[in-house]
């Protein structure tokens, strides 16, 4: 499971924009629309924007963050939306892969992973523990995090909360995963919080089933919600700079996800084409014995 424990480097920018897809439908389906913000090695300040409520933000064509200060008495909150080029099913699969520390360089290895609950469908409860690390500038460290992860591979949700941790004192979460298509823009992006009535979910399921018969192979909108409270409080204006790592950090781990679906994408097309080399030339083959037997007296 993979939450925004820590990062290890930092891309340049001119390899972030490579993998920035900049196709979103801007009419109806664009991301919430904030300000850029330059995409920094944590070496240096960045330029941040200042919300309503002390919180930072991030944004590009795929990637929204927001790191903003709740009133419910915890240090931050977390809300990331970003478009994913990968199903909702592959998507899932990544981030709850028992060895996605070859994916995501803020998991330094696991210590411990049990199952405690699988229904067989889909639904699993696990409990894990791994050691995270992160680094801020020349500043970086390790920490343990033992949580429980609560997971639905049907409804593409992804809960967990924290059990303990070297530096957290408490936080918990959750990852949504949908078909990047006008239901869930609506539900994620343009109303979010809105209660919706029968006929948007019976619309919903119509559409979701159309995709399914057809085998649609659509993009994911990904949504990533987290409240943290760290065991001891900094002051200003530390308080500021752990926002920055945290916000850091989120991007990288959005970064590391949107790196790995362009290495699966790419393993399939080669896939793909491998399949498509093989399969014209028996096609062809049947064709010329079929006219040729036609033609045959």
């Amino acid at each position: 499971m993979v939450f925004f424990g820590g990062w290890n480097r930092r891309k340049k920018e001119a390899d972030v924009d490579q993998t920035v897809d900049n196709n979103i439908p801007q009419a109806h389906g664009a991301l919430p629309a904030l300000d850029p913000v330059p995409y920094d090695d944590g070496t240096k300040e960045v330029e941040l924007k200042s919300g309503k409520s002390s919180g930072l933000q991030f944004s590009d064509d795929s990637l929204s963050v927001e790191i903003e200060q709740p009133k419910d008495g915890f240090f931050c909150s977390v809300k990331v939306l970003g478009k994913i080029p990968l199903p909702p099913k592959e998507v899932f699969d990544i981030l709850t892969n028992p060895d996605n520390k070859r994916v995501f360089r803020s998991i330094k290895r696991v210590n411990y992973r049990k199952v405690l609950k699988d229904n067989g469908h889909g639904k699993k409860t696990i409990e894990v523990e791994h050691v995270g690390r992160w680094r801020f500038g020349p500043i970086r460290s390790e920490f343990v995090v033992r949580m429980n992860v609560f997971q639905d591979r049907n409804r593409g949700k992804i809960k967990f909360k924290l059990l303990k941790s070297s530096l957290m004192k408490d936080f918990s979460g959750e990852w949504t995963i949908e078909p990047y298509d006008k239901d869930s823009l609506d539900e994620l992006v343009k109303y979010p919080g809105k209660k919706w009535g029968p006929m948007h979910h019976f619309s919903k399921a119509v559409h979701r089933f159309e995709e399914s018969l057809w085998h649609t192979r659509t993009d994911s909108l990904v949504q990533l919600r987290q409240s943290v409270q760290p065991r001891l409080l900094p002051p200003p204006p530390l308080d500021r700079v752990l926002k920055q790592i945290t916000l850091a950090q989120v991007r990288t781990i959005m970064q590391d996800l949107l790196d790995e679906t362009h290495r699966a994408n790419d393993a399939a097309m080669k896939n793909t084409k491998k399949q498509v080399d093989k399969k014209p030339l028996k096609g062809v083959v049947d064709i010329l014995s079929f006219c040729r037997n036609i033609h045959t007296p």
